[in-house]
């Protein structure tokens, strides 16, 4: 795990995000990795894409460097609180289909968004959910279970 956090490390400096702090931890096989910084907009970009292709590029160095451990790599919680987020979408965008007994259409998301609002509402035998239309404004519909 020391070589994941120097070719991170080098990155950042390359970058000249010098207040970087770096927090890993190891679940199911699972390296997480979460990087703290005041320039955390630069590494997250718009709607997490920068932190994916970062997340891209870390992942293809450690295999060059034989590490064969999934990295999922996250900057100031971004990702979590995202995670978070959707399910909070998802719960109350359930509860105002059931009430309206109408479908709604959420704005379009990636596809790892789209999936966690599909698992977070597979157990709400109320509604179904669905994905229509092609990438990247492909979306989620939440319908009520009819």
């Amino acid at each position: 795990m020391e070589k994941i956090i120097e070719i991170i490390q080098n990155i950042l400096n390359f970058l000249n995000i010098d207040d970087a702090k770096i927090d890993t931890s190891e679940q199911d096989e699972v390296i997480m990795v979460n990087i703290r910084t005041e320039n955390g907009k630069t590494l997250i970009g718009s709607q997490g894409n920068i932190l994916k292709d970062f997340e891209f590029l870390i992942r293809l160095l450690a295999q060059k460097n034989n590490f064969n451990k999934k990295i999922n790599l996250d900057v100031n919680n971004y990702r979590k609180n995202r995670e978070e987020q959707l399910k909070k979408i998802a719960k109350e965008t359930a509860h105002k289909v059931i009430i309206t007994k109408t479908s709604i259409k959420l704005p379009p998301m990636n596809a790892y968004e789209r999936r966690i609002i599909h698992m977070e509402l597979a157990i709400n035998p109320n509604v179904t959910t669905e994905s229509i239309g092609e990438e990247p404004n492909r979306y989620l519909i939440i319908k009520p279970y009819p």
